[in-house]
């Protein structure tokens, strides 16, 4: 027999389970609190099943399985892939996120799947991932077992390395859906692994930080490298699977479709193909794109880092397309209708046809455009009824952007027109305690400093504002424009206008536009106004305190897990510790040691040493002990003490080994409280590297085991690994040295 499949029988020690009748029901329970084949319950919530896979036998298609706290198991005695072959939600029965120990190699579906609320935990090294296979795979704030290796997610189907399906009949399309900012894989192929795929397939991401997920691939791969005769060693993991298009690639189309998911890199190449991409965000977020068929912005912003360069691009109405980044860049088809963004000296040229009606911006704009040159083509284009709209940058008011026979060309500079050249706020917090802003106004002092030729003023810039108050924010806003010329920012929800003049910005609940409004309530205003300056946009903030109103200090970054009843912060946090020790000493020695610490430390430590010690130590040892002695005196002290010793000492996974001719005897220490019948020994016996033998050793109830080194392999690499009962590491490994070492 070979190795192999004997350290598969030493490991697994699977027995013939017994067979356990069960009425199915949509929905069914498991919990693993039994043996690793111990094969009982009857899929009530009181009696859950103890293997997963009598919960998924049992239960109906189109039914539950609920996994309890302790989670879920599977079993396994080879090297395939766990198949699960109807459709059915897997989700955790209560709010906890219980993991799911797998030991098959990998999960493949033959109907539609749901993951809810659980961790997956692939404890075999071979296939760490999951396959779609033409179902659709939902993933709902599931990730997988850090303790483990990353498990990445498949469309297509999963092959052997020889070409051989390892999976059931495929499905007509494939869906992969990830959501919930929990969720955390891998890299994601929308084809199969060590073959080609020929269904369409669909990735939804919804709601999933790009940290939390790898490159997203429109093809298959080949499966990355995994030593499976090393499968002990808790640092032998997987390489990620090689994209790969033109052996692997996707014949049916691809769509990756991403809502407020910030994935780092998307590859659009499927192999006869290109996915297409749409985006819908609320915030602004980065990607690079490649070689992607169509581009579609919803909503929200996209900003570009890369993209190839015959790409079709489709902005709608509330969408904007940032290309700042790509400086001179060119795409196929622009089919108009949001925002496009291009830098200062940027140019898009669209090699296609132009449609729709776009605006324009140089970035650095807010609600606006950036700062633009003066003559200069933004926009190459010859082909299509296209046009695009300018709101130029509130110094270059008089700027302009024309078709032209090349494309979209700004204007021409005419004249020296009057910029605001600084912009300064004096002072940064305000306070109003006679409610002068009820009464009349109350004005904000500012400095501006003015280049250009004519008279300008201050209340001629059409400043931007932003107000936090209560929690909530508002803005950022645009001034309007009264009759009179001027500008003034308008908070119709706070009753507040801000009307800039000469040196100053008075704040009233007056408006130009509006009218009287209710009194500005009491309370803290957080400010900050956005000025257009020559160089490009400034912000400067202040804080306005409305009435008698104490503000509160900058709350912390997180609150603590659980809120004090009443809290009472001390007005000034303590400096320096007190100099004066307490009469009783505290259980937590404190952070700085002795002034005087031992000069030089006695030969032979006191076999009872003092509660306290002395300021400085005696020539010779304490005749008589103090009445209340340490509890454990220090053996050999040190010459001198450490700054900051150890509160509480902690303890590391280990094993200490001691020896008794070739017995080896040995203690598990762990720094959290098991049974031992959950710890499992394995010893494995290496000679250069090759695998020579691999032993199950028994813990007994006081954490302690024993095994004989055979004769043959004194001289061998001697290792000992200590797992759970769900094949998950407890400690690294722990080398047992030969008999010529000094250890024993």
């Amino acid at each position: 027999m070979k190795l192999k499949n004997i350290l598969i029988l030493i490991l697994c020690i699977v027995l013939c389970p017994p067979i356990v009748m069960a009425v199915s029901d949509n929905t069914v329970y498991t919990e693993f609190t039994g043996g690793n084949s111990s094969s009982t319950g009857s899929g009530t919530e009181q009696s859950p099943y103890n293997l997963f896979e009598d919960a998924l036998n049992a239960v109906e298609d189109g039914g539950t399985i609920c996994v309890g706290e302790k989670g879920a198991f599977v079993n396994s005695s080879d090297d395939k892939p766990l198949v699960i072959n109807k459709n059915v939600t897997i989700t955790s029965k209560s709010d906890t996120a219980p993991e799911i120990s797998i030991r098959k190699a990998g999960v493949v579906l033959g109907g539609n799947v749901s993951f809810k609320n659980v961790v997956l935990s692939l404890v075999n090294g071979n296939h760490a991932l999951i396959a779609a296979n033409g179902y659709t795979l939902t993933l709902d704030n599931v990730t997988y077992f850090q303790n483990t290796r990353e498990v990445h997610i498949v469309g297509g189907t999963l092959y052997d390395k020889n070409g051989v399906s390892l999976s059931p009949t495929v499905g007509e399309k494939s869906k992969i859906v990830l959501s919930g900012n929990k969720t955390h894989f891998g890299n994601i192929y929308a084809g199969s692994i060590n073959g080609s795929f020929d269904k369409d397939v669909e990735i939804d991401i919804n709601g999933v930080t790009g940290k939390n997920i790898g490159k997203v691939y429109s093809c298959g791969a080949k499966e990355g490298y995994y030593n499976s005769d090393n499968f002990l060693d808790p640092n032998n993991e997987p390489t990620a699977p090689t994209a790969g298009s033109t052996v692997y690639g996707v014949t049916g189309n691809v769509n990756i479709n991403l809502s407020n998911s910030s994935i780092c890199e998307i590859d659009g190449d499927c192999g006869s193909g290109r996915a297409n991409v749409s985006v819908v965000t609320e915030y602004q977020y980065s990607s690079a794109m490649k070689n992607i068929g169509l581009l579609t912005v919803d909503s929200g912003m996209l900003e570009l880092t890369e993209i190839n360069d015959d790409v079709n691009v489709k902005i709608n109405s509330n969408g904007i397309l940032d290309m700042s980044n790509l400086g001179e860049c060119s795409v196929n088809d622009f089919y108009g209708g949001g925002t496009l963004v291009l830098a200062k000296d940027g140019l898009l040229t669209v090699n296609g046809t132009l449609s729709g009606v776009t605006e324009f911006q140089t970035s650095g704009g807010v609600n606006s455009s950036g700062i633009a040159e003066y003559d200069r083509l933004y926009i190459k284009t010859s082909k299509g009824d296209g046009s695009f709209t300018f709101n130029p940058y509130a110094t270059q008011s008089h700027m302009t952007l024309d078709k032209t026979v090349d494309g979209f060309k700004t204007s021409s500079k005419t004249e020296e027109s009057v910029v605001l050249k600084s912009f300064g706020i004096t002072g940064s917090e305000f306070n109003d305690t006679s409610l002068e802003v009820n009464q009349g106004y109350f004005d904000i002092p500012i400095e501006t400093e003015f280049e250009g030729s004519g008279f300008y003023d201050i209340s001629m810039v059409p400043l931007v504002y932003t107000v936090s108050y209560n929690g909530e924010t508002y803005g950022p806003r645009n001034s309007t424009l009264t009759d009179d010329g001027n500008y003034e920012g308008d908070f119709k929800e706070l009753n507040m206008c801000f009307a800039p003049i000469t040196d100053n910005i008075s704040v009233t609940k007056y408006s130009s536009t509006i009218g009287f409004m209710d009194d500005i309530a009491e309370g803290v205003y957080d400010v900050t106004v956005t000025a257009p300056t020559a160089s490009g946009n400034v912000e400067r903030s202040f804080k306005l305190i409305v009435g008698d109103v104490t503000p509160t200090a900058t709350p912390t970054a997180e609150p603590t897990a659980t809120p004090t009843a009443t809290p009472t912060p001390t007005v000034e946090p303590t400096a320096t510790p007190t100099a004066t020790p307490t009469a009783e000493p505290m259980a937590t020695p404190t952070v700085k040691p002795t002034a005087e610490p031992t000069a030089t430390p006695t030969a032979t430590p006191t076999a009872e040493p003092t509660a306290t010690p002395t300021v400085k130590p005696t020539a010779e040892t304490t005749a008589t002990p103090t009445v209340k002695p340490t509890t454990e005196p220090t053996a050999t002290p040190t010459v001198k003490p450490t700054a900051e010793p150890t509160a509480i000492p902690t303890v590391s996974n280990k094993v200490e080994f001691t020896k008794d001719g070739d017995r080896v005897n040995a203690k598990i220490i762990l720094d959290k409280q098991v049974s031992a019948e959950n710890i499992k020994m394995y010893v494995v016996y290496k000679e250069n590297d090759v695998l020579k033998r691999v032993e199950t050793v028994n813990v007994n109830d006081d954490f302690t085991a024993e095994f004989t080194i055979p004769n043959e392999l004194k001289n061998t690499e001697i290792s000992v690994y200590i797992w759970n009962d769900k094949m998950n590491p407890y400690m690294d490994i722990q080398k047992v040295t030969t008999e010529q070492s000094s250890l024993f």
